[in-house]
């Protein structure tokens, strides 16, 4: 009686649906955004990042390795964060980066520009990437200077630039703990009008920085979760991607 009690058990546990990854909690292993953002479609993973950011490389690298494990393949892009400041609407921060990162990929070089880059080691409020710059930093990427430069200025760069402006803007008014409004007063404390590079600073700080992964634009996952939990780094994206797919 005792081994056909366990040998019913054992059936009854085989027949109930897996409850792996439910030990993950929303608030502290991911967060949810404000609402779905239709566009960026079910189970889809966007990686946004910076060309310079010293934590993206890596970050990217296990992303990568997640990507490739899977034995069903989901949806990827890689968006470089682009901050359109509200009052000022042709102020873009970042945005010559994301055009440089555009016309490496067009050349199929992001990782070389990536590591130039990287190797720059400046501030991030100085981090900006002129058409003299780029040219300098490409200089031994066996490119002809005329293809980089027509890279960089190209339609398709410029345009890839202002995609990647509408969807950080999406990201952040969905941010869980995003609360610029439009409306509210360019003032700080001291009723001192704020700089463009003062807005930039705030809003980047309210979307919690790059990198940073949104799965089916709904969730969200910070590389500081990563950094602390790369064990189950691959666990929770494949968890997430199931949810949002859902």
């Amino acid at each position: 009686m005792k081994l056909s009690t366990w040998f019913l058990i054992f059936l009854l546990l085989l027949g109930c649906p897996a409850t792996a990854n439910t030990h993950f909690v929303e608030g502290r292993d991911y967060y949810r955004f404000k609402g779905d953002v239709a566009e960026y479609g079910d189970g889809k993973v966007i990686e946004f990042f910076m060309l310079g950011c010293k934590y993206c490389p890596p970050f990217h690298d296990a992303v990568t390795r997640w990507l490739n494990s899977r034995s069903d393949p989901v949806e990827y892009e890689r968006i470089p964060m682009v901050i359109k400041i509200p009052k000022y609407n042709s102020y873009l921060r970042f945005g010559n980066l994301a055009t440089a990162y555009y016309a490496a990929q067009k050349l199929g070089l992001t990782d070389f520009l990536d590591q130039k880059v990287a190797n720059q080691a400046e501030p991030k409020k100085k981090r900006d990437m002129s058409l003299d710059k780029f040219l300098r930093l490409m200089r031994d990427s066996g490119i002809k200077e005329s293809d980089l430069t027509a890279a960089y200025t190209s339609f398709g760069a410029k345009a890839k630039t202002y995609v990647a402006v509408r969807r950080t803007n999406e990201l952040l008014l969905r941010t869980t703990n995003y609360t610029w409004e439009i409306t509210r007063p360019y003032l700080n404390g001291e009723r001192n009008i704020f700089s463009g590079n003062q807005i930039a600073t705030e809003v980047a700080n309210q979307a919690s920085g790059v990198p940073m992964l949104v799965i089916g634009g709904r969730f969200k996952v910070s590389s500081k979760w990563y950094y602390q939990n790369k064990e189950q780094f691959g666990e929770l994206l494949d968890y997430l991607v199931a949810q949002s797919s859902r």
